[in-house]
């Protein structure tokens, strides 16, 4: 729980056994070991009550980075559509977001699907066919 929830008594989802195991994720993909990262996301518990979309976006974020990483690509642009469908405004404005579809983009061999298609565009990457 964080400091400002347990001075207010507050019992939010965000601050229920899901956010620790996510920090735990997030540490260990910013440690530089993004397989155990994946590894960890997959057997993360299920959230109970609601958790904030931002919050569960942000961390589809750092999984595609993760998975990026591997380079594991489909599984990278599957979180990133992930992310963009929890909080479409937010994940918009995340550095993160656009660097990893940036990388995306640039090896990919061709465009694949109607998710590759919009999603360059839904996190201001510019393409131009050629």
């Amino acid at each position: 729980m964080c400091a400002r929830c347990i001075a207010s008594g507050c019992l939010q989802a965000c601050c229920s056994a899901t956010a620790p195991a996510g920090s735990r994720i997030d540490h260990t993909a910013r440690a530089g070991d993004p397989e155990e990262a994946l590894h960890l996301a997959e057997a993360i518990p299920a959230a109970r009550g609601d958790v904030p979309a931002f919050w569960e976006a942000g961390h589809r974020l750092r999984l595609a980075a993760a998975a990026l990483e591997l380079p594991q690509d489909r599984r990278a642009l599957a979180y990133l559509a992930e992310a963009k469908d929890l909080a479409p405004d937010w994940v918009r404005y995340q550095p993160l977001g656009e660097a990893t579809m940036r990388t995306l983009v640039d090896r990919a061999p061709r465009r694949r699907g109607q998710a590759f298609a919009h999603l360059p565009a839904h996190y201001g990457i510019v393409t131009t066919e050629r």
